[in-house]
């Protein structure tokens, strides 16, 4: 029975371990694409999704990142916002993202619309094979932006993050329990998917 627990107790040690380590990698993988010196050259903006309320506006966290957007459009440093999320009968995502940034004064025509994601994978994936793009700038929310990096990597993007949410976020920063686990999920997508 002591055997038995032993060997139960190192498998869970083993785990939490592996946990860690994996989530480290994705972290530390994507470390350098967290501060640009320069965004020249990184002509799109990707704003990920969040959710958006049943009438069509914006939650509080997507609010942000598409208000980064906006404003990185207006003081000239990106030329173009692509908007990424899902858009369905009952959720309109990406067209809410766009409705709200064409009130505000962005042009019809610096609007792309991705409106086919339905995870960070795919959208990185349809960034680069879909909309043809080689350079983003990626905004999300910083316990988010680990992941956002590391999809943009395998999907042969060169995505870098724009330093908006610069406030401390030490606790968000290494993840909340559902990011620690889709982190794991992601490298197992990468490492092991089928390469879609």
């Amino acid at each position: 029975m002591i055997r038995i627990f032993r060997r139960g107790f190192w498998a869970w040690v083993l785990l939490v371990w592996c946990m860690i380590g994996i989530n480290a990698f994705v972290i530390l993988s994507s470390w350098t694409r967290t501060v640009s010196p320069s965004y020249d050259g990184y002509d799109i903006w990707l704003v990920l999704w969040a959710s958006v309320t049943s009438d069509g506006l914006l939650s509080p966290i997507l609010q942000k990142r598409v208000d980064a957007a906006l404003a990185a459009y207006k003081e000239g440093v990106i030329q173009a916002i692509l908007v990424s999320g899902y858009d369905s009968e009952d959720h309109l995502e990406a067209v809410s993202m766009s409705d709200y940034l064409l009130e505000s004064g962005v042009s019809d025509d610096d609007i792309l619309i991705d409106g086919w994601w339905y995870d960070t994978r795919a959208s990185m994936q349809n960034a680069a094979q879909e909309f043809e793009l080689d350079k983003v700038i990626v905004f999300t929310q910083r316990y988010h932006l680990w992941r956002s990096l590391w999809y943009a990597r395998a999907a042969d993007l060169d995505a870098v993050w724009y330093a908006v949410d610069t406030h401390a976020l030490s606790r968000q920063d290494f993840g909340t329990t559902r990011e620690v686990f889709a982190r794991i999920k992601s490298v197992i997508e990468v490492v092991f998917g089928d390469g879609n």
